[in-house]
């Protein structure tokens, strides 16, 4: 099976390539950019470096047009990049695949622009940054697209991951300095709540979605429901501190979004009436796999490991 791969180079792509690289019925042809930003040998029978970039694919039709499977897990983050990443070359990747060859592309999205049935949020349009709003804008327009039941897409809720074989996700790096305030914030408690998923977790459902037969072409990856509280205790505990929680700051929200109102954007005001990101998600049990890190005490041990 030839399987197209970009973002390979980031947090989850490197988790992405731990568990398809050994497989010897699988041919991966890796987009990358920079090969320098690796953490792998990719010097494999299996394994073809395609130096390019996702903004610019059509320097790659020929090749694209020889795929069984693509994997999108690159993302743009601002401005024209991200519509040029997370939409354009969705749609771009499955105009060059070969109808009669390609059986599947799976996408990466964010569980941002859903709401709590899974169904597209509306405010993701209206209010999203750029990277939610391309997001948003990629999976409102795809059932118009002649491949769009070969789409299967993939919404992580909070990533984390990251060591010294991959590259840190974004709130990975930012445990530590979390760690460094657990006693403060051992005192605080906020009504919100979320999901969150390991890199390494994410990679499992990749590789069972790539090599079966699904009938679910949109799944949110997450674990159970995790409050602010839970999460404050986890930090407190892994700090060898009691956690309290006395101290609400539930009620001071709407004094902090006036207060920094010139600072925040609509969607961090959005996110801040929100607050409880509820999912229907899936995990590597609903597999029959078993998780990586399925809860925040697993993430904070293998962060300080």
């Amino acid at each position: 099976m030839n399987v197209f791969i970009t973002g390979i180079s980031g947090c989850v792509g490197h988790y992405v390539f731990d568990a398809l690289a050994e497989n010897p019925d699988l041919h991966l042809y890796l987009l990358v950019r920079d090969p320098a930003r690796l953490r792998f040998d990719p010097h494999r029978p299996n394994v073809t470096l395609v130096t390019g970039d996702a903004r610019n694919l059509s320097s790659q039709a020929d090749l694209l047009a020889t795929m069984d499977a693509i994997v999108h897990i690159a993302a743009g983050w601002g401005e024209s990049a991200a519509y040029e990443v997370n939409r354009e070359a969705t749609f771009a990747m499955l105009d060059m695949a070969d109808p009669a060859r390609l059986t599947k592309l799976i996408l990466f999205s964010t569980a941002s622009v859903l709401d709590s049935e899974n169904q597209l949020l509306d405010a993701a349009g209206t209010d999203g940054t750029d990277y939610i709003k391309s997001k948003y804008l990629c999976l409102r327009d795809l059932p118009s697209h002649p491949l769009a039941d070969r789409v299967i897409t993939l919404f992580p809720t909070l990533v984390f991951g990251g060591d010294a074989k991959h590259p840190s996700s974004h709130l990975n790096g930012g445990l530590g300095d979390a760690l460094k305030w657990a006693g403060i914030a051992r005192w605080l408690r906020l009504e919100a709540s979320f999901h969150f998923v390991h890199g390494r977790d994410i990679a499992q459902v990749v590789q069972h979605v790539l090599l079966n037969d699904v009938s679910d072409r949109r799944m949110v990856l997450g674990n159970p429901e995790t409050t602010i509280a839970e999460m404050l205790e986890s930090l407190a505990t892994h700090a060898g501190k009691p956690y309290r929680g006395w101290i609400d700051l539930t009620p001071l929200l709407e004094l902090v979004a006036l207060l920094f109102k010139s600072r925040m954007n609509a969607w961090d005001r959005f996110c801040m009436r929100y607050r409880f990101f509820r999912y229907r998600v899936v995990s590597p049990e609903t597999f029959g796999m078993t998780s990586a890190y399925p809860t925040l005490k697993d993430i904070l041990r293998a962060a300080e490991g």
